[in-house]
Protein backbone atom coordinates (compact mmCIF):
# COMPACT_ATOMS: atom_id res chain seq x y z
CA UNK A 1 0.00 0.00 0.00
CA UNK A 2 1.91 3.05 -1.32
CA UNK A 3 1.94 6.58 0.59
CA UNK A 4 -0.42 8.57 -1.78
CA UNK A 5 -3.40 5.52 -1.58
CA UNK A 6 -3.39 6.03 2.38
CA UNK A 7 -3.18 9.57 1.82
CA UNK A 8 -6.03 9.29 -0.61
CA UNK A 9 -7.73 7.50 2.20
CA UNK A 10 -7.38 9.64 4.69
CA UNK A 11 -8.74 12.04 2.18
CA UNK A 12 -11.74 10.30 1.74
CA UNK A 13 -12.14 9.78 5.59
CA UNK A 14 -11.90 13.27 6.47
CA UNK A 15 -13.90 15.19 3.59
CA UNK A 16 -16.57 12.36 4.48
CA UNK A 17 -17.10 13.52 8.16
CA UNK A 18 -16.85 17.15 7.24
CA UNK A 19 -20.12 16.10 4.60
CA UNK A 20 -21.93 14.66 7.39
CA UNK A 21 -21.12 17.70 10.05
CA UNK A 22 -21.90 20.44 7.31
CA UNK A 23 -25.50 18.07 6.79
CA UNK A 24 -25.98 18.53 10.63
CA UNK A 25 -25.33 22.10 10.86
CA UNK A 26 -27.41 23.10 7.81
CA UNK A 27 -30.77 22.69 6.14
CA UNK A 28 -31.66 20.74 2.70
CA UNK A 29 -28.58 19.37 2.23
CA UNK A 30 -27.53 15.34 2.62
CA UNK A 31 -24.65 14.49 3.54
CA UNK A 32 -24.38 12.57 -0.26
CA UNK A 33 -24.75 15.78 -1.94
CA UNK A 34 -21.80 17.67 0.63
CA UNK A 35 -19.69 14.71 -0.29
CA UNK A 36 -19.99 15.80 -3.75
CA UNK A 37 -19.93 18.50 -3.65
CA UNK A 38 -16.78 18.93 -1.23
CA UNK A 39 -15.08 16.75 -3.57
CA UNK A 40 -16.02 18.49 -6.82
CA UNK A 41 -14.00 21.80 -4.99
CA UNK A 42 -11.08 19.94 -3.89
CA UNK A 43 -10.28 17.36 -6.76
CA UNK A 44 -10.70 20.41 -9.09
CA UNK A 45 -8.64 22.90 -6.53
CA UNK A 46 -5.87 20.25 -6.05
CA UNK A 47 -5.98 18.44 -9.14
CA UNK A 48 -6.57 15.28 -6.45
CA UNK A 49 -7.12 12.69 -9.48
CA UNK A 50 -3.17 13.06 -10.67
CA UNK A 51 -2.26 12.76 -6.98
CA UNK A 52 -4.10 10.45 -5.50
CA UNK A 53 -5.57 7.87 -8.91
CA UNK A 54 -5.81 4.88 -7.08
CA UNK A 55 -7.65 6.13 -3.80
CA UNK A 56 -10.16 7.53 -6.03
CA UNK A 57 -10.92 4.61 -8.37
CA UNK A 58 -11.31 2.63 -4.85
CA UNK A 59 -13.37 4.74 -3.28
CA UNK A 60 -15.73 5.24 -6.62
CA UNK A 61 -15.92 1.41 -7.30
CA UNK A 62 -14.91 -0.01 -4.29
CA UNK A 63 -16.75 1.83 -1.36
CA UNK A 64 -19.52 2.09 -3.85
CA UNK A 65 -20.34 -1.93 -4.51
CA UNK A 66 -19.52 -2.27 -0.71
CA UNK A 67 -22.59 0.31 -0.11
CA UNK A 68 -25.02 -1.43 -2.36
CA UNK A 69 -24.11 -4.83 -1.68
CA UNK A 70 -24.65 -4.35 2.12
CA UNK A 71 -27.78 -2.84 1.25
CA UNK A 72 -28.92 -5.89 0.38
CA UNK A 73 -29.42 -7.63 3.72
CA UNK A 74 -31.74 -4.36 4.07
CA UNK A 75 -34.00 -5.38 1.58
CA UNK A 76 -36.98 -7.56 1.97
CA UNK A 77 -38.43 -10.12 -1.13
CA UNK A 78 -42.21 -8.22 -0.52
CA UNK A 79 -40.37 -4.88 -1.39
CA UNK A 80 -38.36 -6.03 -4.25
CA UNK A 81 -41.40 -8.20 -5.78
CA UNK A 82 -43.53 -4.88 -5.67
CA UNK A 83 -41.03 -3.31 -8.01
CA UNK A 84 -41.00 -6.02 -10.62
CA UNK A 85 -43.71 -4.39 -12.41
CA UNK A 86 -40.71 -1.88 -13.98
CA UNK A 87 -39.01 -4.60 -15.69
CA UNK A 88 -41.15 -4.66 -18.93
CA UNK A 89 -40.85 -0.78 -19.02
CA UNK A 90 -37.35 -0.57 -18.32
CA UNK A 91 -36.65 -2.71 -21.35
CA UNK A 92 -38.97 -1.11 -23.16
CA UNK A 93 -37.20 2.59 -22.69
CA UNK A 94 -33.95 0.83 -23.05
CA UNK A 95 -34.37 -0.27 -26.71
CA UNK A 96 -36.42 3.11 -27.35
CA UNK A 97 -33.51 4.84 -26.11
CA UNK A 98 -30.94 3.29 -28.67
CA UNK A 99 -33.13 3.04 -31.32
CA UNK A 100 -33.80 7.08 -30.80
CA UNK A 101 -30.03 7.45 -30.42
CA UNK A 102 -29.13 5.51 -33.44
CA UNK A 103 -31.91 7.28 -35.71
CA UNK A 104 -31.39 10.74 -34.48
CA UNK A 105 -27.89 11.06 -34.55
CA UNK A 106 -27.61 12.37 -38.32
CA UNK A 107 -29.92 15.04 -37.28
CA UNK A 108 -28.19 16.44 -34.42
CA UNK A 109 -25.03 16.32 -36.76
CA UNK A 110 -23.28 12.80 -35.64
CA UNK A 111 -22.41 9.74 -36.25
CA UNK A 112 -24.45 6.82 -35.30
CA UNK A 113 -22.62 4.75 -33.55
CA UNK A 114 -22.39 7.33 -30.98
CA UNK A 115 -25.48 8.28 -31.06
CA UNK A 116 -26.02 4.13 -30.06
CA UNK A 117 -23.64 4.93 -27.41
CA UNK A 118 -25.61 7.69 -26.00
CA UNK A 119 -28.57 6.18 -25.92
CA UNK A 120 -27.33 2.97 -24.25
CA UNK A 121 -24.90 5.00 -22.32
CA UNK A 122 -27.86 6.66 -20.70
CA UNK A 123 -30.39 4.19 -20.76
CA UNK A 124 -28.77 1.30 -18.75
CA UNK A 125 -25.12 2.41 -17.08
CA UNK A 126 -23.68 5.34 -18.10
CA UNK A 127 -20.35 4.67 -19.00
CA UNK A 128 -19.67 1.32 -18.38
CA UNK A 129 -22.63 -0.21 -21.22
CA UNK A 130 -20.48 2.65 -23.47
CA UNK A 131 -17.19 1.13 -22.52
CA UNK A 132 -19.09 -2.74 -23.02
CA UNK A 133 -20.98 -1.91 -26.24
CA UNK A 134 -17.79 0.02 -28.00
CA UNK A 135 -15.58 -2.52 -29.28
CA UNK A 136 -18.43 -4.47 -30.42
CA UNK A 137 -20.43 -2.13 -32.28
CA UNK A 138 -16.80 -0.87 -33.71
CA UNK A 139 -17.42 2.58 -32.51
CA UNK A 140 -13.71 5.10 -33.04
CA UNK A 141 -12.17 6.26 -29.91
CA UNK A 142 -13.64 10.11 -30.38
CA UNK A 143 -16.97 8.56 -30.24
CA UNK A 144 -16.57 6.03 -27.44
CA UNK A 145 -14.41 9.50 -25.22
CA UNK A 146 -17.39 12.42 -26.67
CA UNK A 147 -20.21 9.30 -25.37
CA UNK A 148 -18.42 9.24 -21.96
CA UNK A 149 -17.80 12.82 -21.61
CA UNK A 150 -21.61 13.44 -22.23
CA UNK A 151 -23.21 10.94 -20.33
CA UNK A 152 -20.92 11.94 -17.56
CA UNK A 153 -21.70 15.80 -17.49
CA UNK A 154 -25.91 14.82 -17.57
CA UNK A 155 -25.19 12.76 -14.72
CA UNK A 156 -23.40 15.00 -12.46
CA UNK A 157 -25.80 18.23 -13.47
CA UNK A 158 -28.75 16.22 -12.86
CA UNK A 159 -27.32 14.91 -9.40
CA UNK A 160 -26.50 18.46 -8.64
CA UNK A 161 -29.79 19.58 -9.73
CA UNK A 162 -31.56 17.21 -6.75
CA UNK A 163 -31.60 19.18 -3.92
CA UNK A 164 -32.75 21.84 -5.62
CA UNK A 165 -36.00 19.98 -7.07
CA UNK A 166 -36.76 18.33 -4.36
CA UNK A 167 -38.45 21.18 -2.52
CA UNK A 168 -39.51 22.81 -5.75
CA UNK A 169 -41.74 19.43 -7.37
CA UNK A 170 -42.98 17.70 -3.76
CA UNK A 171 -42.74 14.56 -4.53
CA UNK A 172 -43.29 11.62 -2.69
CA UNK A 173 -40.17 9.46 -2.35
CA UNK A 174 -41.07 6.71 -4.02
CA UNK A 175 -41.89 8.69 -7.09
CA UNK A 176 -38.53 9.97 -6.54
CA UNK A 177 -36.56 6.56 -6.26
CA UNK A 178 -38.17 5.66 -9.22
CA UNK A 179 -37.24 8.38 -11.48
CA UNK A 180 -34.07 8.46 -10.07
CA UNK A 181 -33.42 4.78 -10.42
CA UNK A 182 -35.14 4.65 -13.81
CA UNK A 183 -33.37 7.43 -15.78
CA UNK A 184 -29.49 8.50 -13.92
CA UNK A 185 -27.00 6.99 -15.81
CA UNK A 186 -24.93 5.99 -13.61
CA UNK A 187 -24.94 3.50 -10.42
CA UNK A 188 -23.15 5.92 -7.96
CA UNK A 189 -24.92 8.77 -9.63
CA UNK A 190 -28.34 7.19 -9.15
CA UNK A 191 -28.01 5.98 -6.18
CA UNK A 192 -26.60 9.09 -4.76
CA UNK A 193 -29.62 10.86 -6.21
CA UNK A 194 -31.75 8.53 -4.65
CA UNK A 195 -30.29 9.15 -1.31
CA UNK A 196 -30.34 12.87 -1.53
CA UNK A 197 -33.97 12.50 -1.37
CA UNK A 198 -34.78 10.17 1.63
CA UNK A 199 -33.10 6.58 2.64
CA UNK A 200 -36.78 4.95 1.41
CA UNK A 201 -36.09 6.64 -2.27
CA UNK A 202 -32.14 5.44 -1.91
CA UNK A 203 -33.39 2.10 -1.17
CA UNK A 204 -35.87 1.81 -4.63
CA UNK A 205 -33.51 4.10 -6.57
CA UNK A 206 -30.77 0.94 -5.60
CA UNK A 207 -33.27 -1.29 -6.90
CA UNK A 208 -34.35 -0.25 -10.30
CA UNK A 209 -30.83 1.04 -11.32
CA UNK A 210 -29.59 -2.76 -10.67
CA UNK A 211 -32.39 -4.16 -12.53
CA UNK A 212 -31.36 -2.00 -15.39
CA UNK A 213 -27.63 -2.65 -15.11
CA UNK A 214 -29.20 -6.26 -15.48
CA UNK A 215 -30.73 -5.38 -18.69
CA UNK A 216 -26.76 -4.70 -20.12
CA UNK A 217 -26.71 -8.88 -20.56
CA UNK A 218 -29.35 -8.92 -23.65
CA UNK A 219 -28.26 -5.71 -25.02
CA UNK A 220 -24.84 -6.86 -25.06
CA UNK A 221 -26.10 -10.34 -26.42
CA UNK A 222 -28.31 -8.63 -29.22
CA UNK A 223 -25.32 -6.79 -30.57
CA UNK A 224 -22.60 -9.76 -30.13
CA UNK A 225 -25.11 -11.93 -32.29
CA UNK A 226 -25.86 -9.51 -34.69
CA UNK A 227 -22.09 -9.25 -35.42
CA UNK A 228 -21.62 -12.80 -35.46
CA UNK A 229 -24.68 -13.33 -38.13
CA UNK A 230 -22.05 -10.28 -40.24
CA UNK A 231 -18.90 -12.13 -39.18
CA UNK A 232 -17.61 -9.84 -36.78
CA UNK A 233 -16.82 -12.04 -33.71
CA UNK A 234 -18.46 -12.05 -30.20
CA UNK A 235 -18.12 -10.25 -27.50
CA UNK A 236 -18.61 -12.06 -23.90
CA UNK A 237 -20.94 -10.35 -21.81
CA UNK A 238 -19.56 -9.22 -17.80
CA UNK A 239 -21.44 -8.01 -15.06
CA UNK A 240 -20.36 -5.98 -12.15
CA UNK A 241 -19.50 -8.68 -9.50
CA UNK A 242 -21.27 -6.23 -7.00
CA UNK A 243 -24.42 -7.55 -8.69
CA UNK A 244 -23.53 -11.16 -7.63
CA UNK A 245 -22.94 -9.69 -4.24
CA UNK A 246 -25.58 -7.72 -4.21
CA UNK A 247 -28.07 -10.90 -4.96
CA UNK A 248 -26.32 -13.02 -2.03
CA UNK A 249 -27.09 -10.55 0.89
CA UNK A 250 -30.74 -10.20 -0.12
CA UNK A 251 -30.82 -14.09 0.14
CA UNK A 252 -28.68 -14.09 3.39
CA UNK A 253 -31.06 -11.68 4.83
CA UNK A 254 -34.31 -13.25 3.94
CA UNK A 255 -33.28 -16.62 4.52
CA UNK A 256 -30.98 -16.22 7.34
CA UNK A 257 -32.07 -14.68 11.12
CA UNK A 258 -29.55 -11.60 11.17
CA UNK A 259 -31.79 -9.27 12.09
CA UNK A 260 -29.13 -7.79 14.27
CA UNK A 261 -26.63 -7.56 11.63
CA UNK A 262 -29.23 -4.96 9.92
CA UNK A 263 -28.41 -1.59 11.98
CA UNK A 264 -24.70 -2.11 11.86
CA UNK A 265 -24.92 -2.69 7.82
CA UNK A 266 -27.19 0.57 7.75
CA UNK A 267 -24.41 2.53 9.29
CA UNK A 268 -21.93 1.28 7.57
CA UNK A 269 -23.71 1.07 4.23
CA UNK A 270 -23.98 5.23 4.81
CA UNK A 271 -20.49 5.90 5.26
CA UNK A 272 -19.27 3.77 2.46
CA UNK A 273 -21.93 6.00 0.05
CA UNK A 274 -20.59 8.86 1.48
CA UNK A 275 -16.92 8.47 0.88
CA UNK A 276 -18.07 6.79 -2.42
CA UNK A 277 -19.75 10.06 -3.16
CA UNK A 278 -16.66 12.07 -1.88
CA UNK A 279 -14.88 10.34 -4.97
CA UNK A 280 -17.14 10.32 -7.40
CA UNK A 281 -16.90 14.36 -6.70
CA UNK A 282 -13.22 14.66 -6.42
CA UNK A 283 -13.14 13.28 -10.39
CA UNK A 284 -15.41 15.44 -11.73
CA UNK A 285 -13.92 18.38 -13.77
CA UNK A 286 -15.41 21.49 -14.96
CA UNK A 287 -13.66 21.06 -18.64
CA UNK A 288 -15.48 18.39 -18.81
CA UNK A 289 -18.85 20.66 -18.94
CA UNK A 290 -17.07 22.67 -21.33
CA UNK A 291 -14.98 20.31 -24.08
CA UNK A 292 -18.16 17.86 -24.22
CA UNK A 293 -19.15 18.22 -28.05
CA UNK A 294 -22.34 20.36 -27.58
CA UNK A 295 -24.14 18.76 -30.68
CA UNK A 296 -23.46 15.03 -28.91
CA UNK A 297 -24.60 17.09 -25.88
CA UNK A 298 -28.18 18.04 -26.68
CA UNK A 299 -28.58 14.70 -28.21
CA UNK A 300 -27.73 13.00 -24.74
CA UNK A 301 -30.04 16.20 -23.35
CA UNK A 302 -32.77 14.75 -25.77
CA UNK A 303 -32.56 11.21 -24.51
CA UNK A 304 -32.02 11.68 -20.94
CA UNK A 305 -35.22 14.12 -20.78
CA UNK A 306 -37.05 10.87 -22.62
CA UNK A 307 -36.06 9.08 -20.47
CA UNK A 308 -37.49 11.14 -17.83
CA UNK A 309 -40.82 11.61 -19.61
CA UNK A 310 -41.43 8.10 -20.31
CA UNK A 311 -40.70 7.07 -16.55
CA UNK A 312 -42.73 9.52 -15.43
CA UNK A 313 -45.46 8.87 -17.67
CA UNK A 314 -45.47 5.40 -16.80
CA UNK A 315 -46.00 6.43 -12.63
CA UNK A 316 -48.59 8.33 -13.64
CA UNK A 317 -50.51 5.50 -15.69
CA UNK A 318 -49.78 3.31 -12.60
CA UNK A 319 -51.49 5.69 -10.42
CA UNK A 320 -54.73 6.21 -12.38
CA UNK A 321 -54.77 2.00 -12.45
CA UNK A 322 -54.38 1.22 -8.80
Amino acid sequence: MNKSFVLGLGYIIATSLLASFLADVTVGFSPIIWALILGLIAGNVFHLNKHIPKALVFGEKQLLAGAIILLGFQLKFAVIQSFLWILPVLAVMIVLSIVLGFKLAPRFGIDKECGLLLGAGNAICGTSAIATLAPIIKAKNYQTAISISVIHVLGTLALLAIPLLVPILKLENETWGVITGGTFQAVGQAVGAGYTVGTEAGDIATIIKLIRVLLLAPVVLFFSFRNKKQGEGQQIVKLPLFIFGFIATILIGNLFPVSSLVDLTEDLQDWLLIGAMVAIGSKIFYKDLIVSGPKALKLGLFIFAFQIAFIAATIGVKHLIV
